[in-house]
């Protein structure tokens, strides 16, 4: 989960990119600083499913 403050300067700072008030240098800067959030997988809380294994 991200926080607002964090969506709301991610996006600020993408259109300020966009319309070149700022390089791309500066916003990877951000991004090393405030990286995106890992989006779950929607398997994550699902102990049911297996992999089979491979056979010989």
């Amino acid at each position: 989960m991200t926080s607002k403050i964090i969506e709301s300067l991610r996006e600020d700072m993408a259109l300020m990119y966009k319309v070149g008030a700022i390089d791309k240098a500066t916003l990877r800067g951000f991004d090393e600083i405030c990286p995106a959030p890992v989006k779950e997988s929607p398997c994550a809380d699902d102990n049911t499913k297996t992999v089979p294994k491979p056979q010989d």
